[in-house]
C-alpha cells in the first residue's frame, strides 16, 4: 500500500496526510504543469505538492464512487476520473460532467482511459468499449466480435486504438471502425491482457496474470494480415526476473514505457523492470553449454572419465540431456545436436533439451551439441562426447563370411528342390484342372437350375414356363395338336399373409404345390407345372379344354376339402383356375390372356371355381361354366 517514487533506485515513500494507514493506490496520471494525480482504493483523488500527498477534496465531492480506477488528463488540461460508479470530467474550468450507462456507456464501472491522436477519449468498462468526442458517446459492441467484455488497457497508434481485454488484444480502426482481434486462435497463451506497451522497436509487451509476453512488430502485422498466422512470443515469468506472475490489472497505468526504454509493470508483489539493453547484454556473452547425462536403456553412464564409454552389444534406447548455461530466458534457448557416424548435419532441436535415438548399430559415435539464444548465431562453444556400441559375434566379419557360404549351400539345395516341386506340380496342376473342370460344369448346371426353378417349391419357375409354353404352342399349332393352358390363384391369399404371418403364407404356397404335384402324378396326360409368380401356378395340359376343365376341377375339390389345421388352426384354403386352349388362336400369347380373362372372372364372380374362356364376353350371362 501507499505511493513510492523511485529516483536512480532510491525509493522514497508518500505517506497518507492525516497520518492514517497507507491508502491503496489504483490509479496515477500527471497534468499538463506536471503535477501527479493519484487515485485510490477508498479515499477519492489525491495530488502530490512539494513532495507531500494532499486529498483533493473539492474534487471528492463531485466523485460517483471513491474508487477511483483510471486517472487521465487530457491535451485540454480537463481531467478525466473513472470510478466504479460512472466516468467524471473536470474542465480546466472547473466544469464538473458526468457519465454513466445512461450518457451511453456500456457500464459504469471504468477501468481505463486514454486519449487518441484526434483528441477522443476512450473508456474501458466492465462491460465494453466506448469513445467520447465533441459532446457524442460511441459504443463499440466489442462483444459482438470476440465474446469480449472487460477492457482493461489502451494503446493509441495515430491509425487505431488497441484494447486489451478479457478476449485477447483488439485493433479498431480510426476511420473505417473496423474491429480485428488477436486471441487464442493466433497462438496466445491464455485470453486476458491487461495493459499493452509498445517499446522503442515497436514490439508489443502485454501483461497478463500468467507474466508478461513480448512479441515483436512483425508477427503484429502478419497476425493484422492474415487471421490464421500463429504468433511467436517471448514470454516472461518466475525465473526470468519476476518475483510474481501475476500482473496488476482492473486499473490504469498497470504498466507504462519509461522515457530510457524500460518497461515497468505493477504485480502482486511489487514492480518489475523490463530492459531491452540488458537482455541485448546478456545473450551476448558466450553461452556455455554442457552434456549432463548420458542415459542407455535406463542406465546411467557416468560422463567423468578420460576413456571412452563402452556400451554392450545389443544396446537400445538412447537419450543425451544437455543444457545451456543461461539463466535469463532460459527456457527460449535453442539448441542443435550432431551424432558423427548417424547425422550428415546439425539437427535443430529448437528448445529441447534432450534427444533420443533407438537401434543404434555397432560401432564408433561422437555426440556433440551446442547452443544459443533466439536471433543470435551460434557459438563457438560445443562440447561432445565420445561413446562405442561392441558387436555381437554374428555381426563380425568372419561369422558373415561362413554364413555366406552356407547361405550358397542352401541356395543351390533349394534350387534342386525346387525342380522336383515343379515337375510334380505340373501333374498335380492336370488333376486339378480336370476336377475343376467337373466342378464348374456342376456348378453351371446348378446355376441353370437355380434360373428356371422357384427356391419356395422347387417347381420350375415363370422363366422356364415361358419357354415350355412358346415352344409347346408352336409345336401343337405345327402338329394340329391339342394343347390347354390352366392358371390357378390361391382365393383371399393376402388374408392368409395378414392373419396368420408371411411364414404361414410360405407354408400354404408349398402345400398347394405338393397337392398339385400329387394330383397330376395321376394324370393321363403329362402335364407340365409351374410356379407363376406369387400366389399363382401354371399348367400346360397336352389336352382340349372340356379334359382340362376336368382336371382342373378335380384339383379345386381336392383344395377345398384338404385339411390345413397342421398350417394354421382353422385355417382353410380354396383356389380359382382360368382354363382356355389352343384353338382358334395363332398367337403364343393369348393364350395365356384369355387363360387370365377366365381366372379373373373366376375371381370376381365367388372364387373356388374354374371358368374356362369361351370365345363370347366372359361378362355376360352366355359364359358358361363346363360341368
Amino acid at each position: 500500500k501507499g505511493l513510492n517514487r523511485i529516483i536512480d533506485g532510491e525509493i522514497s515513500h508518500f505517506n497518507s496526510p492525516d497520518q492514517q494507514s497507507d491508502i491503496s493506490v489504483l490509479s496515477l496520471t500527471q497534468d499538463l504543469q506536471g503535477d501527479i494525480f493519484v487515485g485510490s482504493y477508498t479515499r477519492g483523488v489525491f495530488k502530490v505538492v512539494d513532495n507531500q500527498l494532499i486529498k483533493m477534496d473539492k474534487i471528492n465531492q463531485h466523485l460517483l464512487s471513491q474508487e477511483v480506477r483510471s486517472l487521465l488528463v487530457d491535451r485540454q488540461n480537463n481531467l478525466w476520473i473513472g470510478t466504479t460508479a460512472g466516468l467524471v470530467k473536470i474542465s480546466s474550468d472547473n466544469q464538473v460532467s458526468y457519465f454513466n450507462q445512461d450518457s451511453g456507456l456500456p457500464a459504469n464501472f471504468i477501468m481505463a482511459l486514454a486519449e487518441d491522436s484526434q483528441g477522443q477519449i476512450w473508456i474501458g468498462t466492465g462491460a465494453g468499449v466506448a469513445s467520447y468526442y465533441e459532446g457524442h458517446v460511441i459504443d463499440y459492441h466489442i462483444n459482438d466480435h470476440v465474446t469480449a467484455e472487460y477492457a482493461f488497457g489502451f494503446y493509441a497508434q495515430p491509425e487505431a486504438m488497441w484494447l486489451a481485454t478479457d478476449r485477447g488484444i483488439l485493433r479498431i480502426d480510426q476511420e473505417s471502425k473496423k474491429i480485428v482481434a488477436i486471441t487464442r486462435k493466433n497462438g496466445l497463451p491464455i485470453d486476458k491482457f491487461f495493459q499493452i506497451v509498445v517499446d522503442k522497436h515497436g514490439s508489443f509487451w502485454l501483461t497478463s496474470n500468467r507474466g508478461v509476453l513480448k512479441i515483436d512488430a512483425t508477427q503484429i502485422t502478419q497476425a493484422l494480415q492474415d487471421q490464421s498466422h500463429q504468433i511467436k512470443y517471448q514470454l516472461f515469468a518466475q525465473g526470468v526476473g519476476m518475483l510474481c506472475v501475476q500482473a496488476n490489472g482492473g486499473s490504469t497505468p498497470a504498466a507504462i514505457l519509461h522515457p530510457d526504454g524500460t518497461i515497468w509493470v505493477a504485480t502482486a508483489k511489487g514492480v518489475s523492470q523490463y530492459s531491452e539493453e540488458r537482455l541485448k547484454q546478456d545473450k551476448q556473452r558466450t553461452l556455455p553449454v554442457v552434456i549432463a547425462q548420458l542415459r542407455v536403456a535406463g542406465v546411467n553412464y557416468s560422463l567423468r572419465t578420460d576413456q571412452p564409454i563402452t556400451l554392450p552389444a545389443g544396446s537400445s534406447r538412447f537419450a543425451v540431456y544437455y543444457a545451456g548455461l543461461g539463466y535469463i530466458n532460459a527456457q527460449y534457448i535453442d539448441y542443435q545436436t550432431r551424432l558423427s557416424g548417424f547425422d550428415q548435419d546439425w539437427i535443430d532441436k529448437s528448445n529441447q533439451t534432450y534427444r533420443e535415438f533407438t537401434n543404434l548399430t555397432p560401432g564408433q559415435y561422437t555426440f556433440a551439441m551446442r547452443a544459443k539464444y533466439p536471433d543470435e548465431q551460434w557459438s563457438g562453444q560445443v562440447v561432445s562426447i565420445s561413446f562405442n556400441i561392441e558387436y555381437y559375434y554374428w555381426q563380425t566379419a568372419p561369422f558373415k563370411v561362413i554364413a555366406l557360404l552356407l547361405f550358397g549351400v542352401i541356395i543351390y539345395l533349394g534350387y534342386r528342390y525346387r525342380l522336383f516341386n515343379i515337375e510334380r506340380n505340373a501333374q498335380n496342376l492336370e488333376q486339378m484342372i480336370a476336377q475343376q473342370t467337373t466342378e464348374l460344369k456342376q456348378q453351371a448346371q446348378s446355376f441353370a437350375y437355380q434360373a428356371t426353378h422357384d427356391q419356395l417349391t422347387n417347381l420350375p419357375n415363370r422363366r422356364a414356363f415361358d419357354g415350355w409354353c412358346d415352344h409347346d404352342f408352336n409345336q401343337a399349332k405345327l402338329l394340329g395338336e391339342e394343347l390347354s393352358l390352366a392358371i390357378i390363384d390361391i382365393d383371399h391369399f393376402k388374408r392368409v399373409n395378414d392373419n396368420y404371418s408371411h411364414m404361414v403364407g410360405d407354408l400354404v404356397i408349398k402345400k398347394i404345390s405338393d397337392i398339385l404335384l400329387f394330383e397330376l402324378s395321376n394324370s393321363k396326360v403329362p402335364v407340365k407345372l409351374a410356379r407363376w409368380g406369387g400366389e399363382e401356378f401354371t399348367m400346360l395340359i397336352p389336352t382340349n379344354k372340356q379334359q382340362a376343365y376336368l382336371l382342373a376341377e378335380n384339383i379345386r375339390f381336392t383344395v377345398e376339402n384338404h385339411n390345413f389345421d397342421s398350417l394354421a388352426p382353422g385355417l382353410q384354403i380354396t383356389i380359382s383356375i382360368g382354363v382356355t386352349d389352343n384353338q382358334a388362336i395363332d398367337d403364343y400369347d393369348k393364350i395365356i390372356t384369355h387363360a387370365d380373362h377366365a381366372l379373373n372372372y373366376a375371381k370376381h364372380h365367388g372364387r373356388n371355381q374354374v371358368i374356362v374362356y369361351q370365345d363370347q364376353s366372359l361378362n355376360t350371362e352366355g359364359a358358361v361354366l363346363l360341368t
